[in-house]
């Protein structure tokens, strides 16, 4: 990154620069502009707190300046440091005059534990659906008795689903009362007045059916 404008206006931009990334990036991001014309004091705005480092600190190390030292040196991007126990991912972007020389440099940290942390508890949670996938089995979600009794109904061998129930004939009907039987449906209050409603059959046929 090199400018063509006076050096304290140039690093005060790349200060506000910083607030305005930071705050958009959030916590767990760290900005710091470094001026290399203070070797003893570089950092010269540092937006989040990742190192714990504050503004005047010293550089990282000797290290730091002597890879931007080649002219027009290219940017590091996206290479990871280590800073106690922390491991951090990180980009430096060099600050250079019209000569290619660094005598800055915007330096951005990021720690994405937190995010790493989820991405190991979803796939923790994750981890049921991916067994057996042909086990499945599927539920009806019955709104109501009379829904109850028609998914029963269509979901029952050679089950017709453009005919209407009550257009079948006897031997289908009794058939289907005593699936129902089987199946529990007329332990359901109001379950026999809606068969009887929906094949269009007496109360007396529905219990002569379930008897059979």
């Amino acid at each position: 990154m090199s400018f063509n404008m006076d050096l304290d206006q140039f690093f005060d931009w790349s200060k506000r620069l910083a607030i305005g990334f930071q705050a958009v990036i959030g916590q767990n991001c760290e900005i710091v502009v470094h001026d290399f014309r203070d070797l003893d004091h570089t950092v010269i705005a540092i937006e989040g707190n990742l190192s714990g480092r504050q503004t005047g600190a010293p550089l990282p190390d000797m290290n730091f300046l002597n890879e931007g030292s080649q002219p027009y040196q290219e940017d590091q991007i996206n290479y990871q440091i280590q800073i106690g126990r922390k491991i951090y991912q990180s980009s430096t972007i060099w600050i250079q005059d019209q000569d290619g020389k660094a005598v800055g440099a915007l330096c951005i940290n990021m720690d994405y534990s937190k995010l790493e942390e989820m991405q190991s508890f979803l796939e923790t949670m994750l981890e049921p659906i991916k067994q057996d996938p042909q086990f499945v089995i599927k539920e009806s979600l019955a709104r109501d008795v009379q829904d109850l009794i028609q998914k029963t109904i269509q979901a029952m061998p050679n089950a017709s689903l453009d005919q209407s129930p009550a257009a079948l004939p006897a031997y289908r009907k009794k058939s289907i009362v005593q699936i129902l039987q089987h199946n529990g449906v007329f332990n359901l209050r109001g379950s026999v007045e809606e068969v009887c409603t929906l094949l269009q059959i007496s109360r007396a046929t529905v219990y002569n059916y379930r008897k059979a």
